[in-house]
C-alpha cells in the first residue's frame, strides 16, 4: 500500500508475486499471520485526535519534503520523487527548537530538546521508498525508534542523505537516536507531522507504542 510500498517491504512482501503466495497459504492454512506494533499519535487540544501509522512518522524537514513530494504525480512518486524533493526542501527549509520528553526502553523519563532539523519516531525501519532511517527498528519489540537530527548546513545534510539510503547515517554527531516507548514532541511554532506519507497534525502531539495491535498476512 502507499506509492512508496514500504510497509509491504518490512513485511517481506517485495513483489506482487510474493504478496500472491502469501495470500494463498493464508487461504489454504491461515497460519502465516503475524501481530505487530503500530504507532499512535494524539494531536493535543483544542483539535484532539487519535491517528494510528504502520512505518514512520516525523516532524521537521522530513515532514516538508514529504509535503513538497506529495504534490508530484504518482508515478514520480514511485520512482523517487522523495529524493527529488530533497533539494528544494533543504534550500527552503527553517530550522527551530525542538523538545521530545520520552519514556525509554527502560522505563526512564529524559528529554532532548535542541535546534533541530527534525525528529522522526519509527516503527518500522524505512520510509520515502526505502530510506533506512531507522535500521535497527523492528514490528514487534514495543518500541518506537526515536531519531533526532540536530541542526546542519545544506552541503552537510545534502552530503549525508544519500548514507540515509543504506542505513549507515547513524554514527553521524548530527544524529542521536533513542528507543523509546512513549513520547511528547514539541516545537518554538506549529510543524506539520506526517506519517506514513499523510498529514496527521500540527505539534505539540504526544506519540506512543501500541504493542501488537495489528494482525497482518506475510
Amino acid at each position: 500500500m502507499g506509492s512508496g510500498n514500504d510497509f509491504a517491504r518490512a513485511l517481506g512482501l517485495k513483489t506482487r508475486e510474493r504478496s500472491m503466495a502469501a495470500w494463498r497459504t493464508y487461504c489454504q492454512s491461515r497460519q502465516n499471520v503475524r501481530a505487530i506494533d503500530v504507532g499512535e499519535i494524539v494531536s493535543n487540544p483544542p483539535r484532539t485526535t487519535r491517528d494510528l501509522f504502520c512505518c514512520v512518522a516525523g516532524a521537521g524537514i522530513d515532514a516538508d519534503i514529504n509535503r513538497r513530494a506529495n504534490l508530484l504525480p504518482r508515478w514520480l512518486r514511485r520512482r523517487g520523487g522523495y529524493a527529488l524533493s530533497v533539494i528544494r526542501g533543504a534550500l527552503h527549509y527553517r530550522s527551530q527548537r525542538i523538545t521530545v520528553d520520552f519514556e525509554d526502553e527502560n522505563g526512564r523519563a529524559d528529554m532532548i530538546s535542541e535546534p533541530a532539523l527534525m525528529c522522526a519516531f519509527a516503527n518500522a525501519n524505512s520510509y520515502g521508498h526505502g530510506m533506512r532511517i531507522a535500521p535497527t527498528a523492528q514490528l514487534d519489540d514495543g518500541l518506537l525508534d526515536l531519531i533526532f537530527v540536530r541542526i546542519a548546513s545544506v552541503a552537510r545534510l545534502l552530503s549525508v542523505f544519500p548514507k540515509v539510503y543504506f542505513g549507515t547515517h547513524m554514527d553521524i554527531p548530527e544524529i542521536e537516536h533513542r528507543r523509546v516507548r512513549r513520547l511528547r514532541v514539541a516545537s518554538e511554532s506549529p510543524l506539520d507531522i506526517y506519517a506514513d506519507g499523510e498529514f496527521i497534525c500540527q505539534t505539540p502531539a504526544e506519540v506512543t507504542a501500541r504493542t501488537k495491535a495489528l494482525k497482518v498476512i506475510c
